[in-house]
């Protein structure tokens, strides 16, 4: 028993001596805007939106959503999806300043959101970098984006054909209701 419980000190000891050791070796740097690799091709195939442009402004979070900022893009060339020619892209804050600053043309692999009133949201891992003028892309041509804003970006007029189809569809509602109850009326 002696012998067992000397065995049990000496390895505590042994393991003791070798924590201030472990403590002075360095870390591995830190790497907060780095992911796994992918191919342009592999991310392309998981996107649901897919195109180039040019970050003209930003937006920190909302009173609704701190942690998701948003960057608004001039789109010039669509590869996948439906996108405006002035598109808001919401990206998860901690991480939008690694890839979403104004100024320089980005490669953007976008994600629709999955709630209603989807949006197209990136993150840093989706793929989303700057391209050069002279980049040629795997895929094709592309096309130029839909006409007019992203309605969410609450410019005047941006979200008048929606509000005016509300307000039509509510005003036959309403103008059926009506003539139904007066023709019931008539009819007693």
């Amino acid at each position: 028993m002696i012998r067992r419980t000397g065995r049990t000190v000496l390895l505590v000891l042994a393991v003791l001596a070798l924590v201030p050791v472990a403590l002075v070796l360095p870390a591995p740097p830190a790497h907060a805007c780095s992911c796994a690799e992918s191919t342009d091709a592999e991310r392309f195939a998981r996107a649901d939106a897919v195109f180039t442009g040019t970050v003209t402004g930003r937006e920190q979070g909302t009173p609704e959503n701190i942690h998701v900022d948003t960057a608004i893009f001039e789109v010039t060339r669509v590869y996948k999806g439906r996108v405006r020619a002035r598109q808001e892209v919401e990206s998860p804050g901690s991480t939008s300043s690694c890839h979403l600053s104004p100024g320089g043309t980005l490669l953007v692999f976008a994600h629709r959101t999955r709630e209603p009133g989807a949006r197209l949201s990136t993150a840093l891992c989706d793929g989303t970098r700057p391209i050069g003028p002279a980049e040629s892309l795997p895929f094709g041509e592309g096309r130029t984006p839909l006409p007019g804003v992203d309605v969410r970006l609450g410019e005047p007029g941006a979200a008048a054909p929606l509000l005016w189809g509300g307000v039509a569809l509510a005003a036959a509602v309403l103008g059926g209701a009506g003539w139904f109850v007066a023709r019931r009326r008539h009819s007693s």
